[in-house]
């Protein structure tokens, strides 16, 4: 016989056109958390992607459904929170910041790294490793135009791009006319379980994000899992990056889309083995401190809390 389950509140992960959750946490009485990444419109505009008339009215109309029902929201940075204010004109207190984080595990074996190296041509080279999707504001051209200057400096470096996305092709053609393609591999999608392997290659690991119209509204997964795995970060300071990495602490900042900048950072850390050393070290030591999962899973405690004395309030 089946026992019937009970709950005490509906937690969601915001979509474009889904609004079932808000009404079902209405007609039970029961609390309401969302969690928004992104807002999908703003997010479309940004890159392009357009939607007819009737598209944006539903996804308009949904969002402020979604919005307004919650008892409580959480989001990865406070750009967003900040969008969800002015934008949405959600009550501020209800709207709760938490970046994203990392598990922290053993490293990857010297000789498993040391194995990948080889496999891929790169023994004894100096590495640079980017590790994610390939999305427009992930700065990848960008990165195509530093590593031309860092190989121009140093042409034994090697670029390596982990990841894939709907932009690939065009960073393959730029990597091509560039005439990079001898020292840029697209080692492609992994699986999750590998990708410390492939982060350990690295002798500078980098997350390049250009100069956009729009504040960046991320908590990128690669800072937080570059960190765990104690690499040296050449970063864009853009958005939470910003807080989360301590520049010439835990890695080093560069304006967003400045290529030189990036390129000096970037070499200036293979030519320093000693102070990249240093930033993995102190990178690896703040996100046990601060971005690990049970960090975030504790303060989500806090907002479930939250939402349940706001639900209580609403059903008196």
């Amino acid at each position: 016989m089946q026992q019937s389950m009970s709950y005490e509140l509906f937690h969601e992960r915001n979509s474009m056109h889904g609004f079932g959750v808000a009404l079902a946490s209405k007609r039970l009485k029961k609390p309401y958390v969302l969690s928004v990444d992104a807002d999908f419109l703003y997010e479309h505009d940004f890159m392009g992607i357009k939607h007819t008339y009737l598209e944006r009215k539903i996804a308009e109309l949904t969002a402020t459904i979604n919005y307004k029902s919650a008892h409580a929201i959480t989001c990865v940075s406070k750009v967003m929170k900040n969008h969800l204010v002015n934008k949405w004109h959600i009550e501020e207190n209800k709207i709760f910041v938490i970046p994203n984080g990392s598990e922290i595990n053993a490293l990857p074996q010297a000789s498993d790294i040391q194995a990948k190296r080889v496999e891929l041509g790169l023994d004894n080279l100096p590495v640079i490793v980017f590790v994610g999707n390939f999305w427009p504001w992930h700065g990848l051209d960008m990165l195509i135009e530093a590593f031309h200057l860092v190989h121009n400096a140093m042409s034994s470096s090697r670029l390596a791009l982990v990841g894939d996305g709907i932009i690939r092709l065009e960073i393959e053609k730029k990597v091509e006319e560039e005439g990079l393609s001898e020292y840029v591999i697209f080692v492609g999608k992994v699986p999750h379980e590998l990708v410390s392997l492939f982060i350990g290659l690295a002798d500078v690991v980098v997350a390049p994000y250009p100069r956009m119209e729009i504040p960046f509204w991320g908590s990128p997964m690669k800072i937080f899992e570059y960190m765990a795995a104690g690499k040296p970060i050449v970063a864009s300071n853009a958005g939470e990056i910003g807080e989360i990495i301590k520049d010439h602490e835990t890695g080093l900042l560069v304006e967003p889309g400045d290529i030189p900048a990036t390129a000096e950072a970037i070499l200036y850390l293979l030519r320093n083995s000693k102070v990249a050393n240093g930033l993995g070290i102190g990178a690896r030591q703040a996100i046990t401190q601060q971005y690990t999962w049970d960090n975030y899973v504790e303060t989500l405690v806090d907002v479930y809390h939250f939402a349940i004395s706001q639900n209580s309030i609403g059903n008196i």
